[in-house]
């Protein structure tokens, strides 16, 4: 079983808001600290060059190139489901500096990965120093299903039949509407409903049932916990049990970015 998080932030203006090598830095030392020796690493340039180096040539190349250089950055152990669905998966990460958003993903196998250092908490916490995060969320999946996959908005075949229709109608309309659904998210939409809920001070305004979404929470332990990240940023955790449960319950709140028909409904 693996453990991922995607964050998703706006892009600056400048073009410059990914700390591309800080981050990169930042995961060769957490797999350091757990004895992980990637052997899978990925640089594409904003011109479009790209190539697979390894661990050494990496770290050479990285330190001659300017964050506004590079465009997507992949450290993994061993190769990502991005490119196939490997059978001994233990770590993937990547940055990305896509067309409408910023993109941080982070996954890890459990089952290999079992150091307290790898803290959920944490690592959310660490993520958030690289990107200016708006949304996120966090999710486990089964290594064959592709959970790389799924944070990039593609279904593995073996995924097809483990999601709900809503999930992959979600999924598409996320893909082939970027830009109106990423600042639907921003502003206080949801794409899904996932055991771990990155949102911001949008999220909590959105009234449910009557009243911000902040209140209807805390409310009753039944509907999740609040845990503030940073800034206008708050972790919303909720039980597994309580996951289909909560979400049949809001689905007719307008908080998603589908309505209860699937169409989209980015206001």
């Amino acid at each position: 079983m693996t453990f991922n998080i995607a964050l998703f932030g706006d892009q600056n203006p400048s073009g410059c808001a990914i700390h591309f090598k800080e981050w990169s830095q930042a995961i060769l030392d957490l797999c350091k600290k757990e004895n992980i020796v990637p052997d899978y690493l990925s640089l594409k340039l904003l011109n479009g060059k790209s190539s697979n180096l390894k661990l050494s040539t990496f770290i050479n190349k990285l330190a001659k190139l300017e964050n506004k250089e590079i465009n997507y950055l992949d450290i993994s152990k061993s190769e990502s489901d991005f490119s196939y669905i490997s059978i001994d998966w233990e770590l993937s990460t990547s940055i990305v500096r896509k067309k409408h958003f910023d993109r941080i993903y982070f996954g890890f196998n459990s089952e290999k990965l079992k150091s307290t250092y790898l803290e959920k908490f944490n690592i959310i916490l660490n993520l958030l120093r690289f990107i200016e995060v708006d949304y996120g969320f966090c999710f486990h999946m089964d290594l064959k299903s592709g959970p790389g996959l799924y944070a990039a908005d593609m279904i593995a075949t073996s995924a097809e039949n483990i999601l709900t229709k809503f999930d992959k109608e979600s999924m598409a309309l996320w893909s082939n509407y970027q830009p109106k659904a990423f600042q639907a998210v921003k502003t206080g939409k949801l794409k899904y409903l996932y055991e771990f809920n990155i949102i911001n001070n949008f999220h909590l305004k959105r009234h449910v049932f009557g009243k911000r979404l902040e209140d209807w929470i805390t409310s009753s332990s039944v509907n999740g916990s609040l845990h503030p990240l940073k800034d206008n940023l708050f972790l919303w955790s909720i039980e597994t049990a309580q996951l289909d449960w909560l979400f049949e319950l809001l689905m007719d709140q307008n908080i998603f970015l589908l309505d209860r028909n699937l169409k989209p409904n980015f206001e």
